[in-house]
């Protein structure tokens, strides 16, 4: 099992960041996604994200489309550390690398027969990946806020955001805080959380105003949130269901002035890309494990795709490899 799925919120609180914490987390060995402020405080989202993978639960496919858009938003080498952490996490936790936490990058089997993609062929991959998944969304999910917008959007779960809400508001220093959501309706909100730090005796609250693009409004456009109270402000706007951002602007005069972003994601999670026709086929195959990434190459090249045991089923035992039709589906 990957070490973070057995994590239970206090435990993951503790050794992902809802306190201060070193850049590496000495106990899971992981590095931190995100850089700023209060960003080691996303990991308590990012760890429910990745505990949801691993069991496999209904919203599993929004919590892998989060990781991975937020994933392909890295620059390569970044994104060649990250895989490497969790891979060799989940090998000493007992479980497979890539399957158990990306589902993706599994070239050769699982668990101890999973050999590591190196630094070349990981590099090969990503790009490609990155390529393929360009026209997936205009979404850049690497910052934090916005990693914290997409999960309180897709999955929603109030133990885990009350989580992250708390290790925001234990920081020491003041900061205002804000990120999107939409409900199931696909009506878009604004959160914005105070944490006055050590300013808390003379700042339980703030003033706050609303920016936001052109077309939108803010419902109030002003108003005072209180410490750690995650006050929810609805967004008005005849293009909600897009992608766009709202700037919060807070104010307290002894403190000073604090500014906050949120991007309020699109109101359905966007898919990932796979090209069309045999390449889809190929790829499908390859993501499932059934593929060994030294086969794909040999299938571009001949015009080959695996045909499987079980129709649709990528995972399922490869019987063939046949000619592909480019044009076919």
């Amino acid at each position: 099992m990957n070490r973070i799925a057995g994590l239970g919120l206090s435990a993951l609180c503790a050794s992902t960041g809802c306190a201060p914490a070193p850049e590496t987390d000495e106990e899971t060995g992981l590095v931190e996604l995100f850089a700023g402020a209060y960003d080691h405080c996303a990991n308590v989202l990012e760890g429910d994200l990745f505990n949801r993978i691993s069991s496999q639960d209904a919203s599993a496919s929004n919590a892998r489309t989060i990781i991975w858009q937020t994933f392909l938003s890295m620059n390569e080498n970044d994104a060649y550390q990250r895989y490497s952490n969790y891979h060799d996490e989940a090998h000493r936790a007992g479980g497979g690398g890539g399957l158990s936490v990306f589902g993706l990058f599994d070239v050769n089997g699982s668990g101890a027969d999973e050999r590591k993609l190196t630094r070349q062929q990981f590099g090969e991959l990503y790009r490609h990946m990155r390529s393929l998944n360009a026209s997936a969304s205009s979404s850049d999910w690497s910052q934090s806020s916005s990693f914290t917008s997409a999960y309180t959007s897709y999955i929603r779960d109030a133990n885990t955001i009350e989580a992250w809400r708390q290790c925001v508001t234990a920081r020491p220093e003041p900061g205002l805080y804000a990120y999107g959501s939409r409900d199931d309706a696909g009506n878009a909100y604004v959160q914005v959380v105070w944490s006055p730090g050590n300013f808390a005796g003379i700042a339980p609250a703030i003033e706050v105003e609303f920016v936001a693009q052109e077309g939108f409004t803010m419902d109030p456009g002003r108003a005072r949130v209180a410490v750690g109270t995650g006050r929810s402000f609805a967004v008005r706007g005849a293009a909600s269901s897009r992608e766009f951002e709202v700037h919060v602007n807070g104010t307290y005069q002894e403190v000073g002035s604090f500014q906050a972003q949120a991007k309020i994601p699109p109101a359905v999670v966007p898919s990932l890309v796979t090209p069309d026709g045999c390449e889809q086929r190929r790829l499908s195959a390859f993501f499932a494990g059934t593929l060994p990434q030294e086969s794909l190459g040999k299938l571009r090249s001949f015009g080959y795709v695996p045909i499987h045991n079980v129709q649709d089923d990528p995972s399922s035992r490869v019987m063939a490899y046949l000619p592909c039709d480019p044009s076919s589906p």
